[in-house]
């Protein structure tokens, strides 16, 4: 069973800020989870949070700015649908992209939380803007 006692201190001073923040009524901690990518392009398939998780989810991005997507599209379309080309062009014309500065904090509730999924597409290389004519410095990476 989660224990949030159990967290490693940095982590455990995030939740209890972002538990105190003004105008969020979050309930008890339920799930820690951290997604990390070593290199390259990091990618998560559009997806619903478990409901045994609660009627908040908050998403932190730690070390780089990052854009999640909410979408309708969900599993299995949102995970077997091509990677490139959902890098692209998204899983569905109205999805909404946000940009996530580093150390930003996203906060879904209500609908947004438990019916639209959340995911990050799987970013695109200085060369792919390019061939679409949007201008990129070389060796760069959009994600």
């Amino acid at each position: 069973a989660f224990d949030a006692a159990r967290l490693p201190e940095p982590l455990a001073r995030l939740a209890r800020r972002a538990q105190t923040a003004d105008g969020l009524a979050h309930g008890a901690l339920r799930d820690v989870t951290i997604n990390y990518r070593k290199d390259g392009f990091f990618r998560l398939d559009g997806h619903v949070d478990p409901l045994a998780d609660g009627p908040n989810v908050c998403i932190v991005g730690l070390l780089s700015d990052t854009v999640l997507t909410i979408s309708e599209v969900g599993p299995p379309e949102s995970t077997t649908a091509d990677p490139a080309r959902v890098a692209l062009e998204s899983w569905a014309a109205g999805d909404v992209d946000v940009l996530l500065p580093a150390r930003c904090l996203v906060h879904l509730s209500g609908r947004a939380r438990d019916e639209l999924n959340h995911g990050i597409r799987l970013g695109v290389s200085a060369t792919q803007l390019r061939e679409r004519g949007v201008p990129a410095d070389d060796g760069a990476l959009f994600d």
